[in-house]
């Protein structure tokens, strides 16, 4: 069978970030129950047209919004369809936004299969939390690990946030600090985007948002790596960091452009060659749910299967498109981009199809070729966006 990454879309959250741009819907907790009901009648049309007898699923992420609003149920549609969800997953993920859950509801999660959480700290400093539109405290935060190692979870990653409006390089080491004591497996640490259409957004249109200088961001980016190096964790991705061993499973399946299955409003999929998403509104995407059968289809996908109707649309990539989001994602990876792999899987060589941008980007000591890998160097680490977009097109 194939191996394939399911991700499971929970829109709902207490109230929205000042920096999210996701598909969220706040102050709606009470739609929970019938909204997993919809995704469960999701699964089961992919599952009664035999996608699931041809791929296995692999992995599963639970992303958001905020999934652990959703304990309960998201626990019942685990054991619902546990054999076809779990019996050859090597890692189920929850994404846990502290103050929205406890003990209870963390140790329902491992008891339905869940065995890794990835917490949303962001961070340890109250009034960096509240600038972000956070629910929660950094008391908040500490007490949702000590809960999550309760309940049993011996695989934990902690999202941090460095860039944050205010924050200072004191302030960011301090925050890394106060994450490696509690020892988890796996840390993420992102610099703050800012999205056009999010209160940051309009706040940095109309010049109100006093954001860490460029220079102090790539202070904070520097330091978090040289702290989580010494303290034993690899850097393998440009924002992931692991405990040998304990690499996140799932995020790879994006990396290396492979592919795998989106469930829920607005989730993306990605098989056969075809990339195709879900209906955004909430009672839309309910709604169709509830009227799933196999005379009501979109499209055709991989394997001849028709779309379900929550389907609203679908991109075929060309080849050279491919490339180059593959390429992209690839070179996030520190390992790089595998040449042999790239050659099998396109049928030519990454050395001929990107002379041009190879040429430029070594001589500016950004990327480094090697017989086997091209991967960025540490200065190419650090200009990463600026970097990839010269794979955005072919010359």
């Amino acid at each position: 069978m194939k191996p394939l990454g399911l991700y499971l879309h929970i829109p709902f959250c207490v109230r929205k970030c000042a920096y999210c741009d996701f598909v969220s819907y706040p102050g709606r907790q009470d739609d929970i129950p019938r909204y997993l009901d919809a995704l469960a009648q999701e699964f089961d049309w992919y599952r009664e047209r035999g996608l699931f007898d041809v791929y296995a699923v692999q992995t599963v992420f639970v992303g958001g919004g905020t999934p652990s609003l959703a304990a309960e149920p998201l626990a019942a549609f685990f054991e619902r369809f546990q054999e076809t969800l779990l019996m050859n997953a090597v890692e189920v993920t929850v994404e846990t936004n502290p103050g929205t859950i406890g003990l209870p509801g963390l140790q329902r999660l491992f008891q339905a299969g869940c065995r890794r959480l990835s917490i949303g700290v962001q961070s340890f400093h109250d009034r960096e939390l509240r600038t972000l539109g956070r629910i929660h405290s950094a008391h908040d935060a500490e007490m949702c690990i000590e809960a999550a190692r309760a309940a049993g979870f011996l695989n934990l990653s902690l999202d941090l946030m460095f860039g944050i409006p205010g924050s200072t390089l004191a302030n960011w080491e301090q925050t890394v600090q106060r994450a490696l004591d509690f020892a988890p497996e796996h840390i993420s640490a992102y610099n703050l985007t800012i999205e056009d259409e999010t209160p940051f957004g309009r706040q940095q249109q109309d010049g109100t948002l006093r954001l860490p200088d460029e220079e102090t961001q790539l202070a904070m980016y520097d330091a978090v790596i040289a702290m989580l190096t010494a303290a034993g964790y690899e850097q393998y991705e440009i924002s992931n960091f692991a405990r040998p061993g304990y690499r996140s499973q799932h995020n790879p399946i994006y990396w290396r452009n492979e592919e795998y299955l989106g469930l829920g409003a607005a989730a993306y999929s990605y098989l056969g060659g075809y990339r195709y998403w879900n209906e955004v509104l909430l009672d839309v995407y309910m709604h169709k749910c509830g009227e799933l059968d196999s005379s009501r289809v979109t499209g055709a996908i991989h394997l001849e299967l028709p779309y379900p109707s929550t389907v609203v649309g679908q991109e075929t990539l060309n080849v050279e498109a491919m490339m180059g989001e593959t390429v992209m994602m690839c070179l996030r990876l520190c390992e790089g981009l595998n040449l042999a792999w790239f050659q099998q899987r396109f049928g030519q060589a990454f050395t001929r199809v990107y002379a041009p941008q190879i040429a430029r980007l070594t001589s500016d000591r950004l990327i480094e070729l090697t017989p086997t890998h091209v991967r960025l160097t540490y200065r190419g680490l650090r200009l990463a966006n600026d970097v990839l977009q010269h794979f955005l097109t072919l010359p």
